[in-house]
């Protein structure tokens, strides 16, 4: 769910997608850029839209309503 850090280079020049859940989303972005994220996207882990906070990301940040994030990923 991004709030461990993922292996270096795991989203190099990609979007990451990542599941809400038990960290802050500043936790998860600061990861995800660090495994090379160009974009991360927060996907809901409940019914509904979000929009995530993460305040000095250094990419753009967006959320996805669970639904839309479930298709997305079985895609």
């Amino acid at each position: 769910d991004g709030c461990a850090s993922f292996a270096g280079g795991t989203f190099a020049g990609s979007i990451a997608l990542v599941r809400r859940g038990t960290c802050a989303f500043t936790v998860k972005v600061a990861n995800a850029v660090a495994a090379g994220a160009v974009t991360v996207v927060i996907a809901n882990n409940q019914a509904g839209a979000i929009s995530p906070s993460a305040p000095g990301a250094a990419v753009p940040v967006f959320g996805l309503a669970q639904a839309t994030a479930d298709a997305l990923r079985t895609f």
